[in-house]
């Protein structure tokens, strides 16, 4: 999926309220967020790969609420603002899993506020804040690379949270 010719960027795909996105292989170019789902969503992605419009701009995956996920695994994103931008306000905390892929060139690779979640098996590349955690108990980061610039993981107000066999190089 790709934005028009004249087009400087285009929106991607939104999943309102109540709505489903499956995703087997998919490929988003030039997308200001790639796949932003709202409250009540639900998501199953298997393959995706996100070619965004500068590490300043834009979110690879968006989750908004209580987005109902299914599966996130093997995922590609690159130059984007926050590859997963995710949060949970309404009380509710479903923890999900993103599991195995690259994430490189983001100012942030997961900005996740009150949505605990597992992040597995992923090589993280160029990337100025690693694992931003706020509101998210029992999360766990597991057999991770972190090649960051500045900060590898943050977190604040998550107890519980399981940081196990990663590795960080600057």
């Amino acid at each position: 999926l790709n934005k028009c010719s004249i087009a400087t960027f285009w929106a991607g795909v939104k999943v309102e309220n109540g709505g489903e996105l499956i995703i087997r292989e998919a490929y988003f170019y030039s997308a200001y967020t790639a796949v932003h789902a709202m409250e009540n969503a639900k998501i199953d992605i298997d393959v995706i790969i996100v070619y965004g419009l500068g590490k300043t701009f834009g979110s690879g995956i968006k989750l908004e609420k209580n987005v109902i996920v299914s599966n996130v695994k093997r995922i590609k994103i690159l130059n984007v603002s926050k590859a997963f931008d995710i949060s949970n306000n309404n009380g509710q905390n479903n923890m999900f899993t993103i599991d195995g892929g690259e994430i490189n060139n983001v100012q942030y690779v997961v900005a996740s506020i009150s949505r605990s979640l597992i992040l597995n098996d992923l090589s993280i590349e160029n990337a100025d804040y690693g694992a931003l955690l706020y509101f998210c108990p029992g999360s766990m980061i597991t057999n991770c690379y972190f090649g960051y610039k500045e900060f590898g993981i943050i977190r604040g107000w998550s107890p519980y949270l399981m940081i196990n066999q990663n590795q960080f190089a600057q």
